[in-house]
This record gives structure tokens, C-alpha cells and sequence, in this order.
């Protein structure tokens, strides 16, 4: 047996990736012989996976839907429920409701800027004592799997369950996008993080000295934006989806699904309607992308809310209109702000989001349907978050301004991340007159990429919508930069490393 740094692993089960997953950790399991114990959320997820359970491959399989089940808990008592969460909390390395604020049903109220996002039985009803309850519930719970079950090895787990694995030391790994064409990478955390990035980076020579001349948007955004211009923002499509949607629920409640209990169904058909209200409403303030060429620009792309690239990745700063706010005060004159809406944000934005924006002197909102990576290319600076337009400036050396604290891309010095707003002018300044440095800064982007696809595989044309298509190849390649990757951080003994 090949000796290897884990036995016994906690595979956690999600629909996206469920079939492509399900193969790698077939391979691990037969490679290396592990023992797999699966972790699944809702009845049907159970019984598939039981179903497919041939030749006892899973060691165990466990029902661990506790968060929102736990919300339901009735006549709690505050005094005991708070002072069991005061001492399970002092030994986390995140609080209870930093977590929350990725968790679109308890956190909905972090996603300040998507407030018409559909609510939920469990955003509504669920009062604090009994959110914190079912912490304390969730947290106890995969810290006691872990243990009985002698895990070594977390693979595709929940935030709660990232967040118990680092503080018992044991490796987490995620499945993540590398937001370059369809290459994928094994996160270490739930920030999406790979720490071997830096340091490679500093010893890495083997590169092309050819530096990137065009930028594709990467293959998930490509999907999605098709999709998106397929099903069309007029009457038609929205009445169409409306009825696609009251099906669905008829569907599921015939079929005793849980997510009929989850999302109010009133609450769905009013987001296909604001939809195609706000689009239209949009449009009027929206303009070309032409009307900046020849002008200085730093160009912000929103984020949708809630999204795991905003409130999951960047829980320290998630303040969209308060960045574009600070951003448009500390620009000098003569530079703009260009904003641009993400599609899938259309129909989720409060009241008068766009109009607080557009009141801006100094910002222009561009249209919808415009590739970012058009306007990539003519802005001085990009200005995000932690949105893959950061990462594509940076690849094509332009400067590049980031508030989120977890971008894999903020080790090029042309990445600037802002640690204080009081700081910002500053870094907007040093930005802009680094704006014709950009051959200097692409020639070490492409050594940052080749590091980034040297530690990535590639998925092909597998995408969430096709999941049943890749090949073995796919699978072969993402156990073995699996196992590289904990076999890597075994030698640097990563479990004494926590992200900031």
C-alpha cells in the first residue's frame, strides 16, 4: 500500500460536482485505500448515493443536514443556548456570525445589496437564539464526525465544516475555479485559498516570456452569460419563467422535495417580475463602453448578492455601494468611475441602488451586456472586491485595486489591496501613474499563470449544467493534483498554517 498522509476521509456531497466528485474519490479510494465516509444534505441526496454505494465503496454514508433543521428548534433557553456558543466560538477561528454572512438564508441580511433576493422560510422565521442554536448544533456536529469517524482529510466541505477542520488541524480541500478558461484547483480552505502560490511564484523560471496579448472570460462565466442572453430579459421569458418556476414547485411538493418548504414561492415569481422591471429601468441609465475610450478610467464590476465570490470569500469587506462611494471621493480629477452590473444581479438590487450610483458625478454605469474583459483592457485601473476582472487586469499587467483580504492574485505587485479606506486615495494614485508599467507587470503575470496552471487541471467542458460530462482523464487528473496537494502540504506542515 502506497503510504500516503490521510485514511480516512470526509467527503461532503454537493449537486454541482456530485458525479465528476463522486469518480475522484473512487480513484483515491481505490488508488490508496482510503476509506470514504460521505456527507449529504437532503433525503433524495441520501438515497441516491446509497443507491450507488456498490461494493460498500462509501465506509459510511451520514445525513448531516443540521443548520437549517436545527433553525426550527422551539423554546430554547437564551442563557444556556448563548453560553454554550461562548465557549464553542472562543475555540473557533472565525465567529458565529462572521460565518453566517455566506449563508443565504441566516446571512441574508449581510447582502446588503441584494435585498430583493427571493426570501426563505428559514430567512424569515428563524429568530437569533435560534440561528445561534443551530450553530452550536452544526459546529458540535462536525467536530464529533471528525473525531469518531478519525477523519484526516475534509474534501468539498461547508464553510462550518472548513471551519472545524482548521481549528482540529485536519487538511480541508475544495474544489475550486482557477477563473482561467475551465482549470480548476484544490483550495485549502473556505476562502478558496491555495497558499503554495506565492512561494512558487518566487522560484519559478520555466516560464514564456510571451506575455498574455488576449484575455477569454473564463468558461463558467461564458456558460452563464450564454444562458442568460438565451432566455432574454423581455415579457415573454419572464412570464415563461414564472411558469417554469410554478411547476417546479408543484413538482417538488408532489414529490415530497424539501426545497418546496425552502423559498416562498411569492417570493420567486416577484424576482422574475423586478427582473425584467429593473432591466428595463436599468437601461436607461446604462451607456456604451465607447463613450470612455480615449478617457482615464478605473472600472468596478458589481458582484451579484448573495454569492460565494463576495460574502464567502471576502467576509471582512462585502460593501459595494460603499466602495464605489469611496472609490468615486478619492479619484482625481479628470478620472472616472466605470461600474458595470453583473446579469445575474438584475432583479436583486434595493430600491434606488442604481439611482445612489448614477447620482454620482464622476461614475458612468455601462451597459449590462458589455464583456468585462472589453472593458478591462481600456481601464487605467480595475477596482474589485474579489472579482475575476481583478484577476484578469492583472494578468494583462494592468494595476489592479482589491479590498477582499483572500485574492490568490494580490502576490503580483501590481495588485494593491486596500487595508483602510483612509488609505485609499493613496493606493488609487500609486494605481493610476503605475498604469504604463503594464509590459513590466505582464511579463511576471505570465509567470504567475503558468504558476496558477501548473498547479490546476483541467475540466474540459464540464460545467454545473453538464455533469455528466467529462472523461476519465478529468477524473485521473483531479485525484492526482488532489493527492499532490495534501501530499505538498504534509511536507510544509500546512496545518500550522491559518489563512489571516
Amino acid at each position: 500500500m502506497t503510504s500516503i498522509p490521510y485514511c480516512s476521509i470526509a467527503f461532503v456531497a454537493r449537486p454541482e460536482s456530485r458525479l465528476l466528485m463522486l469518480d475522484v474519490v473512487e480513484e483515491l479510494r481505490c488508488r490508496y485505500g482510503a476509506k470514504i465516509h460521505l456527507f449529504c444534505f437532503v433525503p433524495q441526496e441520501m438515497a441516491l448515493y446509497e443507491a450507488l454505494n456498490v461494493d460498500d465503496a462509501f465506509a459510511s454514508v451520514t445525513d448531516a443536514e443540521v443548520l437549517l433543521s436545527s433553525t426550527r428548534t422551539t423554546n430554547l433557553d437564551e442563557t444556556e443556548v448563548f453560553s454554550r456558543a461562548a465557549k464553542i466560538e472562543k475555540g473557533l477561528p472565525r465567529t458565529y456570525n462572521s460565518v453566517s454572512v455566506a449563508n443565504r438564508h441566516l446571512g441574508r441580511g449581510y447582502a446588503q445589496g441584494g435585498f430583493y433576493h427571493p426570501r426563505s422560510r428559514f430567512s424569515e422565521e428563524t429568530e437569533y437564539v435560534q440561528m445561534v442554536h443551530a450553530y452550536n448544533e452544526t459546529f458540535s456536529f462536525w467536530e464529533n464526525a471528525f473525531q469518531s469517524l478519525d477523519i484526516d482529510l475534509v474534501i468539498n466541505g461547508t464553510i462550518e465544516a472548513a471551519v472545524v477542520s482548521r481549528k482540529i488541524g485536519i487538511p480541508f480541500r475544495s474544489l475550486a475555479s482557477s477563473r482561467y478558461k475551465n482549470f480548476h484547483f484544490w483550495a485549502v480552505n473556505e476562502f478558496l485559498e491555495d497558499p503554495g502560490i506565492a512561494p512558487r511564484l518566487e522560484t519559478f523560471f520555466e516560464s514564456s516570456t510571451e506575455p498574455i496579448a488576449t484575455l477569454e472570460p473564463y468558461y463558467a462565466h461564458t456558460v452563464n452569460r450564454t444562458s442568460f442572453i438565451k432566455r432574454g430579459m423581455g415579457i415573454v421569458p419572464m412570464i415563461r419563467n414564472i411558469g417554469m418556476q410554478i411547476a417546479r414547485h408543484m413538482y417538488w411538493r408532489i414529490r415530497g422535495y424539501a426545497k418546496a418548504r425552502s423559498y416562498y414561492l411569492s417570493s420567486e415569481i416577484s424576482y422574475y417580475y423586478r427582473m425584467w422591471a429593473h432591466f428595463r429601468h436599468l437601461s436607461k441609465l446604462t451607456r456604451p463602453l465607447e463613450v470612455l475610450r480615449g478617457k482615464s478610467f478605473v472600472f468596478f464590476p458589481l458582484h451579484l448578492e448573495p454569492e460565494a465570490a463576495l460574502q464567502s470569500l471576502s467576509p471582512e469587506f462585502f460593501f459595494q455601494l460603499s466602495s464605489i462611494t469611496a472609490l468615486s471621493r478619492d479619484l482625481p480629477t479628470g478620472t472616472l468611475l466605470a461600474v458595470k452590473e453583473t446579469f445575474a444581479g438584475i432583479g436583486r438590487r434595493p430600491d434606488n441602488f442604481y439611482e445612489q450610483i448614477a447620482d454620482l458625478k464622476n461614475v458612468v454605469i455601462l451597459d449590462t451586456l458589455e464583456l468585462g474583459t472589453n472593458v478591462v483592457k481600456e481601464a487605467a485601473t480595475v477596482a474589485t472586491i474579489n472579482g475575476t476582472a481583478g484577476l484578469e487586469a492583472a494578468l494583462l499587467g494592468k494595476p489592479v485595486i482589491v479590498f477582499g483580504q483572500h485574492n490568490n492574485y494580490d502576490c503580483l505587485p501590481h495588485v494593491r489591496r486596500v487595508e483602510s479606506l483612509t488609505d485609499l486615495r493613496q493606493v488609487i494614485l500609486v494605481s493610476l501613474s503605475a498604469s504604463s508599467e503594464v509590459l513590466a507587470n505582464a511579463n511576471t503575470a505570465r509567470r504567475y499563470l503558468d504558476v496558477v496552471l501548473e498547479r490546476s487541471f483541467d475540466l474540459g467542458d464540464y460545467d454545473y449544467l453538464k455533469v455528466s460530462k467529462f472523461s476519465s482523464e478529468v477524473v485521473a487528473a483531479a485525484a492526482k493534483a488532489l493527492h499532490q496537494s495534501v501530499c505538498e502540504s504534509a511536507v510544509s506542515s500546512e496545518a500550522n498554517w491559518v489563512a489571516d
